[in-house]
């Protein structure tokens, strides 16, 4: 119990954290960093939350990008849920879930959020730019809860 609420507070303060450097770091093409994404893949790991927390923490992850982007409620949770979900449930390694960032733009451009016209070079590189962020964010977690004596 007493680890559960570490673990969620610990979580929290890094979510507001990645939001943070995601909205102030510089955009190239008009993409930046997904380290909001980034994080609740991150997050999604078996060794540092349980299903609910995952779960609570993808759907989180997703409103905060919302609010950044300025997208309808839940266009980014649910998808940020449903990627969390199938690298906890599959077990995936960092650059097979980084495929999620792409197809995070494949959905916004269905539900009409983003423009289909020029986003060919966004949606190649997202990619790498997903991998960069979740490599980074998965370093600084590990990092951060080994210091907080998470792990």
């Amino acid at each position: 119990m007493k680890r559960d609420i570490a673990t969620f507070a610990f979580s929290v303060l890094f979510l507001v954290g990645c939001a943070a450097a995601e909205d102030l770091s510089p955009k190239i093409l008009g993409l930046g960093l997904p380290f909001v994404m980034a994080s609740a893949l991150v997050f999604s790991d078996r060794r540092l939350s349980s299903w609910t927390h995952t779960m609570v923490f993808a759907a989180a992850a997703g409103a905060i990008e919302d609010s950044l982007c300025g997208f309808p409620p839940a266009a980014s949770a649910s998808f940020f849920a449903a990627a969390a979900f199938a690298v906890r449930k599959f077990s995936l390694s960092m650059p097979v879930s980084s495929l999620a960032f792409p197809l995070y733009l494949a959905w916004l451009w269905t539900w009409g959020l983003v423009s289909g016209g020029g986003n060919y070079l966004r949606f190649v590189l997202f990619a790498p730019f997903g991998l960069v962020a979740t490599a980074v964010v998965a370093f600084l977690a590990g990092a951060c809860a080994r210091k907080a004596g998470l792990r």
